[in-house]
């Protein structure tokens, strides 16, 4: 991938955060919906290698996307993250 290629996709994927942004409201994608609908498929495509991207993205998905996917993105918290993570261990 070029860079301008790179900066063009860049834009594809910011582009809708920004524009929520650029208003008085502050966005309200759960992070069940990042996840699923930007992270998961831009990492898949230009990140991982198809055995990590299988592995990790089974982890994403059973085990912080149900702990956390109806939670708005911003509003967790570093605790509880800690806890989590206290508790998976």
């Amino acid at each position: 991938m070029t860079r301008s290629q790179a900066e063009l996709k860049r834009h594809e994927i910011l582009e809708p955060l920004n524009q929520l942004l650029s208003g008085d409201e502050r966005p309200t994608i759960t992070f069940g919906e990042f996840v699923n609908g930007t992270y998961l498929p831009f990492s898949r495509q230009h990140k991982w290698k198809a055995s990590s991207s299988m592995t990790t993205s089974s982890r994403i998905s059973h085990h912080l996307v149900p702990e956390f996917g109806t939670r708005v993105m911003g509003s967790l918290k570093r605790a509880e993250l800690q806890e989590f993570l206290e508790r998976k261990a």
